[in-house]
């Protein structure tokens, strides 16, 4: 005899399952597939709800400093515009100065 046969007489025959053994294994695969696809959808809510936390707290950083950065380019704009109305009035009393001195020399030369 062969090593062949002899494994193929040590096999035990297999034997078709019930119907209330193959029903009983189907439902309970089934209750797994629903415990499994349960379990995944609360996995994928979870870490999508902590994915979003992360970008709303950055989204919400960069709107600080954006806001911060327009407010120091405000407030650069107002010093500018403050020096210029200075700079405007020193120079408006400067020329009313030379006018009047002009108007003086040509009032006085006739």
């Amino acid at each position: 005899m062969s090593n062949i046969e002899t494994k193929l007489n040590e096999l035990q025959p297999f034997s078709p399952p019930n119907a209330t053994d193959e029903m009983l294994r189907s439902e309970d695969l089934y209750r797994r597939g629903i415990a499994k696809y349960t379990q995944r959808i609360a996995d994928t809510k979870r870490n999508s709800e902590a994915s979003l936390a992360v970008v709303e707290r950055r989204l919400m950083d960069e709107f600080d400093r954006h806001n911060q950065t327009v407010n120091a380019l405000q407030q650069e704009m107002e010093t500018i515009k403050q020096d210029m109305g200075k700079a405007i009035a020193a120079d408006t009393r400067l020329l009313a100065a030379v006018q009047a001195a002009l108007d003086m020399l040509t009032n006085d030369a006739t």
